[in-house]
């Protein structure tokens, strides 16, 4: 496992390093990680808690082509619960500080607008801030110290869903939707929280995207007792993946262990789908800050809008658990598709994809729910 966390890091370093030289993923924390020292959990009924709250103005709420839909025309009637990818490149610490002034935190509206604002239209986003592990820490070579870490984030983000199902939700149905170490964290929720519970029962998808490193196994789904993968659009209780590499270039897990929906078929299978299938990708044109190493400095940069979906720009194909995909110009997306790495693009290059996907799944639930209300 070393070996890949290696190469995930450092196909990250190339991806979102390009064009900074200042900075290196040099070496990691030099505290000593205590767990006890993260054991007071944080407080989810707390506002501001939550990156993206329905009722609050957030990148979530952009939409492609235009700066902002100031009317929608009626209250969406699902919820999104979604965990954000890792943003916290520093190795100050082994554990995000939550500082507010920060380039982390600025990353976490880069990822509401590029990822969460794919489901503004369908329903209403919650997206809780939680202590993410620094991106080190999948360097970290011993892996009982590895998962001690990471429990400290998945701690939080199981506070945050329980408040977000209990509370804040208390009886909607709901998508859960993650990516990288988002879906890192997700997929344990998933397999913890919601299989063989009475939640599957709301639960319309889960899109959790880009395990890349800890690909999602054939053990993991053997151990799931009633969530499985989805087979195809209109399925729900269920939950899809990929991993986007470009055709030729490696890839960072090994091959053949990782599940793989196509997002232009929605099928778990090797079937090519053709670029006419392709709804729409959201083109990547604000900064993701890069700075690895010590130094975590804002920018001040804002995300106003988003520019229209380039339609039909890739056909997709499962090969070997990876979603393979048309070669893109390097300087596509500001620069973060260095030597083939489409980690970054995950969400974005299958945007119109999920938001025709989450509409049509909403639809499949509603209807399941109405013929069981008549036929109980």
């Amino acid at each position: 496992m070393r070996i890949y966390a290696q190469l995930y890091l450092l196909a990250l370093y190339l991806v979102f390093s390009a064009g900074v030289t200042h900075t290196q993923p040099s070496s990691p924390p030099r505290q000593v990680f205590n767990h006890s020292d993260y054991e007071t959990r944080l407080d989810y009924t707390d506002n501001r808690l939550w990156l993206a709250l329905p009722d609050t103005y957030t990148p979530a709420q952009l939409n492609p082509g235009n700066v902002l839909d100031q009317s929608p025309s009626s209250a969406p009637a699902v919820d999104v619960f979604y965990v954000h990818p890792t943003t916290y490149l520093s190795n100050a610490s082994w554990i995000d500080p939550l500082n507010e002034l920060s380039a982390t935190h600025e990353n976490k509206r880069w990822v509401l607008a590029y990822q969460a604002s794919v489901f503004n239209k369908c329903c209403r986003i919650f997206a809780p801030i939680y202590r993410q592990a620094s991106i080190y820490t999948y360097l970290e070579p011993n892996e009982i110290l590895r998962a001690e870490i990471f429990d400290i984030p998945y701690q939080d983000v199981l506070a945050a869903f329980r408040n977000f199902a209990n509370s804040r939700s208390p009886a909607a149905p709901f998508i859960l939707a993650s990516h990288s170490q988002g879906t890192h964290h997700l997929l344990r929720l998933l397999a913890e929280e919601i299989d063989g519970s009475p939640l599957l029962d709301r639960l319309i998808v889960a899109y959790a995207l880009g395990a890349t490193v800890r690909p999602v196994t054939p053990e993991y789904r053997s151990k799931l007792e009633t969530l499985k993968v989805c087979t195809k659009a209109d399925d729900t209780a269920c939950f899809v993946h990929w991993d986007t590499v470009a055709d030729g270039a490696r890839a960072m897990m090994p091959s053949s262990q990782s599940v793989c929906v196509n997002p232009l078929s929605w099928r778990e299978d090797t079937a090519l789908r053709a670029a006419h299938n392709h709804r729409g990708a959201l083109p990547v044109t604000h900064n993701f800050i890069r700075d690895f190493g010590p130094t975590d400095v804002p920018r001040g940069g804002k995300i106003t809008n988003l520019e229209k979906l380039e339609v039909s720009l890739t056909k997709a194909q499962c090969v070997d658990g990876i979603l393979r995909v048309d070669r893109l110009p390097e300087d596509y997306a500001k620069g973060l598709t260095i030597n083939g790495n489409y980690h970054i693009l995950d969400f974005t290059l299958f945007y119109g994809d999920i938001q025709q996907n989450a509409e049509d799944r909403i639809a499949a639930y509603k209807k399941n729910l109405s013929l069981s209300v008549r036929n109980p």
